[in-house]
């Protein structure tokens, strides 16, 4: 959190109210020696078309934006209840009428499912790079026994995203292997139903679209979910968390801790708090 306007939200993170999943995680300034301290928020702010003035905002954290949209889809295929709807469409209906709406209706769930698999393998990719330190190396020996040593930037452009997630994420943050978990098979299908997307070879293939009418669909789509929330709770096992991750869930909730707080109030403007608002 840098200089700029910012709200304080509470008093303590034990007063602080969380409203809503997808919003930046506020952090707990304090000073070291001293019973006191602020929860604060970073504020930015839009401009309408419409409108004279700026709206301010809590910004939002994209993962947590990601991994809403995914919920959302998830909700909505549940809602759709396709298998419902297939067997309606064959009462008392005419093979021509009974095919296009059968049809509408795939094309609406294909949509959802993808939409779910995409957002949610980007979801992992943005955790992923997100939780690489700027002066981070990753060191690998090629098959001419050629050590290559890559930074943050090399690592996003060139490490698979399943490597940093096995690999270099068991590094950063001193977990276990991941590898060693049934989720792991999980993710590796949850990951070819993304490049069956991504990297489609022919428009005529359409075999992989059958998956998404499988019974345990909705395994495969809260992967990404599950793989931030493993991550997420072994590093808070041992008392560490990360401004960067996104509200996982009511039991697991940690507000980030940063000292120095007399520092940063000095170079920053506060433009409310929470008994009185926005001033």
């Amino acid at each position: 959190m840098g200089k700029g306007e910012l709200i304080i939200s509470a008093v303590s993170p034990e007063r602080y109210t969380k409203f809503d999943n997808r919003s930046l995680k506020p952090i707990y300034l304090s000073e070291v020696g001293k019973d006191a301290g602020a929860v604060v928020e970073e504020l930015d702010y839009v401009k309408s078309d419409n409108l004279k003035e700026k709206v301010e905002y809590i910004p939002p954290n994209n993962i947590g934006v990601q991994l809403a949209i995914v919920d959302d889809c998830i909700q909505k295929i549940k809602e759709l209840k396709i298998a419902e709807k297939f067997k309606n469409n064959r009462e008392g209906r005419i093979l021509k009428e009974r095919v296009y709406d059968n049809s509408k209706l795939i094309y609406d769930y294909i949509a959802i499912v993808q939409q779910a698999i995409v957002f949610g393998y980007t979801s992992l990719e943005t955790f992923t790079n997100l939780s690489i330190p700027t002066d981070y190396e990753y060191s690998v020996t090629n098959h001419k026994h050629v050590k290559e040593i890559y930074d943050k930037n090399a690592i996003e452009r060139w490490i698979s995203l399943s490597e940093k997630i096995s690999k270099i994420l068991p590094d950063i943050y001193g977990t276990s292997d991941i590898r060693k978990k049934n989720l792991w098979n999980d993710f590796i299908l949850f990951e070819k139903y993304r490049h069956e997307i991504i990297h489609q070879k022919s428009i005529e293939q359409t075999s992989f679209y059958r998956k998404y009418f499988k019974n345990n669909l909705y395994k495969y789509l809260n992967v990404p979910r599950q793989i931030i929330e493993f991550y997420y709770s072994e590093t808070t096992k041992v008392g560490k968390t990360n401004p960067l991750w996104p509200w996982m869930g009511e039991d697991i909730e940690v507000i980030p801790i940063r000292g120095g707080a007399q520092k940063f109030f000095s170079q920053s403007e506060v433009i409310g708090n929470l008994y009185e608002g926005k001033k």
